[in-house]
């Protein structure tokens, strides 16, 4: 396991797994402590997750993200 980590904003760390019928995201600010963990029990679960991910935080990243998750699965 290890985590992902986006090179504009080093502070946040990413990661994610899935399994058929699953997906998982965690992401977690260590400059201020704030982390969320996000699972589902669908296949389409990522794109939600995303968005929430995109709603809660301040990090524009996360196309970027996801964009890699897709190509890596």
């Amino acid at each position: 396991m290890g985590f992902g980590m986006i090179a504009p904003e080093p502070g946040l760390l990413w990661h994610w797994g899935d399994n058929k019928g699953y997906k998982n995201m965690m992401a977690a600010d260590i400059v201020s402590g704030c982390a969320i963990v996000l699972l589902s029990n669908s296949d389409g679960g990522l794109e939600a997750e995303m968005n929430i991910l995109r709603r809660l935080t301040d990090c524009t990243h996360w196309n970027a993200v996801e964009s890699f998750i897709q190509t890596a699965e």
